[in-house]
């Protein structure tokens, strides 16, 4: 396809780089785990505050899917630390991006959560710090109109520039990349989407650009974009490595349907 360089589709394989700093993706689809015990399981994984904020959504669905990407992320990073997801402790920032508590040993493990209809995914990585984003293709959430008060006129007149029948998926990969560097920052609303945007082409691969040298970025990002089960797309942003390039691998969480097991 014309954006085939990124367009990956992934399920349980590499992105195959050289060397050793690796960053691991792992995915579920909510609707998966319907286990009745399997879920009583989970939601003791979550702490007291976690529990009282997914009853606060008032669709069954919203709370199901708050409790599997949340159970996703402590299961994952559980796992990674070999402690029980319950054990695991979070603090957030000013601008409400978590990170594992500052006393912990493993404060330097980095990992970013995100979810859309139909698909957690949770990046994590002890050699940089990161930030994803995941949207549906086929049921996008983001219309143009949005986009307009989100994009830069670089990336508006890219789009545009495109026939119309790619606008969409041209949308959904500016929408992505801005989202996935916004949380890799970790400064949230807090930052002009103004400042920066996005170039790509269907040979090169996604490049950051600032506007009036509004701000230096707190890392040397590189970014990278695929697809999940040919129907989800996903933005990765992290820290370049000097010596070595960044390995990363994607696969379906199947352990978290089986804590029962």
């Amino acid at each position: 396809g014309q954006y085939s360089y990124l367009l990956l589709s992934i399920d349980n394989i590499f992105l195959e780089m050289q060397s050793s700093p690796l960053t691991k993706i792992f995915y579920v689809v909510p609707e998966s785990i319907q286990d009745s015990s399997t879920c009583k399981v989970l939601i003791q994984w979550l702490s007291h505050e976690e529990r009282e904020k997914m009853l606060r959504f008032r669709a069954p669905q919203h709370r199901h899917a708050y409790l599997v990407s949340h159970c996703l992320m402590r299961g994952a990073l559980a796992r990674e630390l070999g402690v029980d997801p319950a054990a695991v402790v979070f603090e957030t920032n000013a601008y409400g991006k978590p990170s594992l508590v500052s006393s912990s040993l493993a404060s330097n493990l980095e990992f970013n959560l995100s979810h859309t209809e139909g698909m957690c995914v949770l990046a994590l990585s002890w050699h940089s710090k990161l930030g994803c984003d995941v949207e549906q293709l086929m049921k996008p959430s983001i219309e143009m109109e949005v986009a307009e008060n989100f994009f830069c006129a670089e990336e508006l007149d890219d789009i545009r520039s495109h026939p119309e029948d790619q606008h969409t998926l041209r949308l959904l990969q500016y929408w992505t990349l801005k989202e996935s560097y916004i949380k890799a920052e970790g400064l949230g609303l807090s930052m002009d989407v103004g400042s920066f945007y996005f170039h790509f082409t269907e040979d090169q691969a996604p490049s950051l650009l600032l506007k009036n040298n509004a701000y230096t970025p707190s890392a040397n990002w590189k970014f990278e974009q695929f697809l999940i089960r040919d129907k989800f797309l996903v933005a990765l942003a992290y820290e370049s490595q000097h010596d070595s390039e960044m390995k990363i691998e994607v696969l379906p969480a199947h352990w978290l349907g089986s804590t029962c097991g």
